[in-house]
């Protein structure tokens, strides 16, 4: 998917438990906003697999409470997470092989099991 230009690319709001995976997300002023719009139902969550994040006024705004929880990205600021990588300017990195390492292996092998980690679970059909 391509979320461009946009005020919030991605938002998750009140206890909502997102997985947004395999998305270019660019020129938002937001690229994910996480955030509590009603205090009687609680933070949001997120996680974040596989996304390209750049050139976003802020590529994720998170409110207190709210969780993130990311994999092989690619982002202009630095987060927290196995395989997210830091990318500068404006080419960056095309999302193909950001979470190979060189093994052979892609993504898209890989899904959130029930211990909230990432797991190898097969590939997905083309």
């Amino acid at each position: 998917n391509l979320i461009e230009k946009a005020a919030m690319g991605v938002a998750v709001k009140d206890l909502s438990d997102a997985l947004i995976l395999n998305n270019t997300i660019i020129n938002n002023r937001v690229g994910v906003a996480l955030y509590e719009k009603k205090p009687s139902f609680g933070p949001g969550s997120a996680r974040l697999v596989n996304n390209l994040l750049q050139g976003n006024g802020r590529d994720i705004s998170a409110d207190a409470g709210c969780v993130v929880r990311a994999r092989f990205n690619a982002l202009s600021a630095s987060l927290p997470g196995e395989g997210n990588r830091l990318i500068r300017g404006g080419g960056g990195p095309s999302l193909s092989g950001l979470a190979s390492q060189g093994s052979g292996e892609r993504l898209s092998d890989y899904g959130w099991g029930a211990s909230n980690r990432l797991e190898r679970i097969g590939r997905y059909p083309e």
